[in-house]
């Protein structure tokens, strides 16, 4: 097994992932208002975690879990790469 072949073949899974996928186009509804109405503009506030919430911190020095789309790709990756030996 040559190493360039495995870095191909990883650099092809992860542009497989991260390039961005075209997106459908959304439909605009269209809303009818009365001209009479004024709307009324509410600021957005912003809420805060409650202290039962809020996420633990991770401590120094510890990564944290990954997410699931980063173990689907190293899942293809090791699969891509057990399949050449």
């Amino acid at each position: 097994m040559k190493l360039q072949e495995l870095k191909k073949l990883v650099k092809e899974t992860l542009l497989e992932f991260t390039n961005p996928k075209p997106e459908k186009p959304k439909r605009e509804k269209e809303v009818e208002t009365s001209p009479d109405k004024e709307k009324e503009v509410k600021p957005l506030r912003r809420r805060l975690p409650t202290p039962e919430k809020a996420p633990e911190p991770t401590p120094k020095g510890h990564k944290k879990p990954a997410t699931a789309s980063e173990m689907s790709i190293a899942n293809k990756i090791a699969d891509k790469f057990n399949k050449l030996k």
